[in-house]
């Protein structure tokens, strides 16, 4: 049952009040992460922190649209990031550090994932 992970966002119905920054959500996404089962405890981070936006929205205090749509999408934006770097790690530990062809790592500053809003961008090669 998912109560009691989202049971604490009704009781402080005063935090609701208040928006969380993205930078709020990565601090709770990297207490989250030196946890065991981080698995779960991701998915218990994605679904409170969706119910605390849906019922900000439901209470009033994210009243124009795009309010709530920028609250998903920093939320959305510190997931796939979290999500990436777990995969990231997890194959690193597997197969090592990533390569190119010519056996020489990969020039980072030239090939990177870029999030911007509305829209995942490739840059390099």
């Amino acid at each position: 049952m998912q109560h009691a992970n989202l049971f604490p966002v009704v009781r402080d119905v005063d935090a609701l009040a208040t928006a969380k920054s993205k930078e709020q959500l990565k601090a709770s996404w990297t207490r989250i992460w030196r946890l065991p089962g981080l698995a779960r405890g991701a998915q218990r981070f994605k679904d409170r922190e969706m119910f605390r936006v849906d019922m900000r929205h439901i209470l009033g205090h994210a009243v124009e649209f795009w309010e709530f749509a920028e609250e998903l999408t920093d939320l959305a934006e510190v997931v796939v990031d979290a999500a990436y770097r777990l995969c990231f790690e997890e194959l690193r530990g597997q197969f090592g550090s990533p390569l190119l062809p010519d056996g020489n790592p990969p020039h980072w500053r030239s090939w990177r994932w870029q999030v911007r809003r509305r829209e995942l961008v490739c840059v390099g090669h």
